[in-house]
């Protein structure tokens, strides 16, 4: 038996206890074995009874809300500690502390509070503290709310744009719409529905277009405003007009094939406005390079669903309520069909769409089918790199799926990101990849030992660029 997600070895039942505790209930539960080290050896504890009485109280003490329901501690008989290890501990007995998920997360040290020093959850066989972004997806989880539904903290808003939106759609917008839509609560104040889709939303798009294929020369650069269906248009808009027309004339006649498919662009920015985690601080942006569009989004996959479900169109909406008024407005024509259309967009192709999920980032590469005909396909873009999952609705073609990150992935996404902003601090990688500042600095320095980043500055100014 080894550590892992859900198993957790204690040579001795020291404070750390409480930790691991809090960790398993505020991710998917677990098992605590004290009495065992580091390497799965079973070394027993003199007094079973004594270090079950202390966690148990430690437990009680220590921990807020109250996980002690979610706790059962039993000490294990010598035949169960060979079936389980091998063999049985010379003196002594090892005790097992099952805890199960709890239901109302974030669980923390009572003393701390529910901030990352006082969260805790689990990253494979690692408990490392959660940042801002999970603590609040458990609050909202518990609460059965989302963060549309939370107040904004905003009175005065205007709605001047999303106005003309409804007019031209020849839809009311009151107050009592308002209500209805969830632009505001039942008090009537404002919601973050109300703020994303205001003239004062404070959630913004970046859009960059670069010269080749790689960083190092920025074209133009444009940081969009005003409500979130306002830069949705104005995406669309930038990005179409970098949507090229080449033609092929094959006698007699002369066939046009356009960059990227429209309704796989089209798609990808849906998805990009619908799917985003808005309460997260990662950098949202559209990324134009000669051979592909990069689309960056906050939020990884929504909890407790699987890659293959959501290109197979299984509708899981991280913002519903957005997505209704995008479906009121004629935006949208159904949930969940964005990534199959994206790929069925692909069909037949040689370079097929690539998306890369991690903790909390969704990643969309759309390659360029005129660049592919003229170059050949880009190495990042080779099926072979793929790794397939699922597969697609039966109507479509059958094409390499995207694939999720593991732990290999996570240096790729790194030098992804690095690659496209210039250059990556720590604190990013904690909040992207969703790991430790211990884990994000041991992947940073082993990059740079390795001569693929140098690290720049110092202190809380640091960042880490590629090696030129």
């Amino acid at each position: 038996m080894r550590e892992n997600e859900h198993t957790e070895f204690k040579r001795e039942p020291t404070k750390q206890v409480v930790r691991e505790v809090i960790a398993f209930a505020n991710t998917h539960g677990g098992t605590l074995y004290l009495g065992v080290d580091d390497s799965g050896t079973p070394v027993g504890i003199a007094d079973a009874d004594a270090a079950t009485l202390a966690v148990v109280n430690s437990i009680r003490d220590s921990i807020s809300p109250d996980a002690t329901s979610l706790c059962h501690a039993d000490a294990l008989s010598n035949e169960e500690c060979k079936d389980l290890f091998g063999n049985s501990p010379q003196s002594g007995a090892v005790v097992r502390l099952t805890v199960e998920e709890g239901r109302r997360k974030p669980y923390y040290l009572a003393r701390k509070g529910s901030v990352p020093e006082g969260v805790f959850v689990r990253e494979g066989p690692s408990t490392a503290p959660a940042d801002p972004g999970r603590i609040l997806e458990m609050i909202m989880e518990s609460s059965h709310s989302s963060f549309e539904d939370l107040p904004a903290g905003a009175d005065d808003l205007s709605f001047e744009a999303l106005r003309k939106s409804f007019s031209a759609a020849k839809l009311e917008l009151g107050q009592r719409q308002m209500r209805t839509l969830g632009l505001k609560d039942g008090e009537g104040t404002f919601t973050n529905l109300g703020l994303m889709l205001s003239d004062q939303c404070p959630f913004s798009f970046q859009l960059t277009s670069f010269q080749g294929s790689d960083v190092r020369i920025i074209k133009d650069r444009k940081i969009l405003e005003g409500s979130v269906l306002s830069q949705l248009e104005q995406m669309i808009d930038y990005l179409e007009f970098r949507n090229e027309t080449s033609g092929i004339i094959t006698l007699p006649y002369r066939i046009e094939t356009r960059s990227y498919p429209d309704d796989a662009l089209r798609e990808a920015v849906l998805n990009m406005v619908m799917h985003r985690d808005y309460g997260s601080p990662v950098i949202n942006k559209a990324s134009v390079f000669d051979d592909r569009i990069e689309f960056m989004t906050a939020g990884g996959l929504a909890r407790g669903v699987r890659m293959d479900e959501v290109t197979s169109g299984t509708s899981v909406c991280r913002n519903p309520r957005l997505a209704n008024v995008m479906f009121r407005l004629g935006m949208v024509e159904a949930y969940g069909m964005g990534l199959p259309r994206i790929f069925a967009a692909y069909a037949g192709r040689s370079a097929k769409p690539i998306v890369e999920v991690s903790a909390h980032v969704f990643k969309l590469t759309l390659p360029n089918l005129n660049y592919v005909r003229e170059h050949g396909v880009p190495a990042w873009a080779e099926e072979g790199s793929l790794v397939p999952m699922g597969g697609v609705p039966r109507t479509m073609e059958q094409v390499p799926g995207p694939r999720v990150m593991r732990p290999g992935d996570s240096i790729h996404m790194v030098m992804n990101i690095v690659e496209s902003n210039g250059s990556i601090t720590r604190v990013e990688v904690e909040q992207i990849l969703g790991v430790s500042r211990s884990s994000a600095g041991r992947l940073l320095e082993g990059l740079v030992q390795e001569g693929k980043l140098k690290k720049v500055g110092s202190g809380r100014s640091s960042a880490y660029a590629v090696v030129a």
